[in-house]
């Protein structure tokens, strides 16, 4: 799979004792960005071990931060967004340990983006974050909804929608604008 427009795009995952089960999510995301820089969260042996050997094997394309503690989901997140700006990426994909992206799903949310300005370009601009449309399966409870001031979130649809705009999205699977932070 050749990479073709992810150039753009630093991937963030944070690891928490998730042993050897990450490796398929990495390989599905791995050829769709830039870089993927994986933040983990003070686990054991076996986490780790799993770590190395993904960098070793990908040592252009990864960068494994080490926290010696569990620092919590949004701290370790800040962790590697930082070290994405710093080194000049325009979008920053979240991603959960245990999601598994499609294998053109950075690929459909630029796509969405570039396509916005067809319609209204000044619209794209004040647009910060693409999501793809995600149905949480284990989620039972409500959503509290939060709608930031000026800001626009769209979700990806299938092929007879391409974008709709909505009030919040999941955070895994966002592919947020470099100037959103």
């Amino acid at each position: 799979m050749k990479q073709v427009c992810g150039q753009k795009v630093c991937a963030i995952v944070v690891t928490w004792n998730i042993k050897n089960r990450y490796v398929a999510n990495f390989k599905a995301i791995v050829l769709q960005v830039a870089r993927v820089i994986i933040v983990d969260n003070g686990s054991g042996p076996e986490t780790l071990l799993m770590l190395e050997s993904l960098q070793s094997c990908y040592p252009d394309r990864l960068e494994v931060i080490y926290n010696k503690e569990n620092k919590g989901i949004g701290a370790a997140q800040n962790q590697g967004v930082d070290i994405a700006l710093q080194s000049g990426y325009e979008w920053i994909l979240l991603l959960d340990h245990d999601s598994f992206p499609a294998p053109d799903m950075v690929a459909q949310l630029l796509a969405a983006y570039d396509a916005m300005a067809d319609h209204d370009i000044a619209f794209r601009k004040k647009t910060g974050l693409m999501a793809p449309n995600k149905k949480e399966q284990h989620f039972a409870g409500e959503m509290k909804l939060i709608q930031p001031k000026g800001m626009r979130f769209w979700r990806k649809f299938g092929n007879d929608r391409i974008v709709s705009e909505v009030r919040s999205v999941v955070a895994s699977g966002s592919l947020i604008k470099k100037d959103v932070f």
